[in-house]
């Protein structure tokens, strides 16, 4: 019985082991694609911007986190854009 028990708890340890493993590299690439964000995002806020404003003809995203932070810019602008119309159509 206490074989049993033995076994038990090391695989109770080996569990808890793995969940740290998981814990500790979710949050390794959560920070990575924090810190990429914050590098590209002002250079993907200005493209999109100049794109709207017509001073630029189109937006280029080489590599795919660039197009990842640039979709996500875009989907923020396009929001902000809904909510702008929908509150003056309010006040009308």
């Amino acid at each position: 019985m206490t074989v049993l028990l033995e076994h038990i708890v090391y695989g109770m340890l080996a569990v808890i082991g793995a969940l740290i493993i998981a814990d500790a590299a979710i949050r390794i690439r959560l920070d990575r694609a924090a810190r990429r964000e914050r590098r590209l995002r002002p250079a993907a806020e200005l493209a999109v911007g100049e794109f709207l404003a017509g001073s630029r003809a189109d937006i280029q995203a080489v590599a795919s986190d660039e197009r990842d932070v640039l979709l996500k810019v875009a989907v923020d602008a396009l929001r902000r854009l809904i909510k702008r119309d929908a509150l003056a159509a309010d006040r009308q």
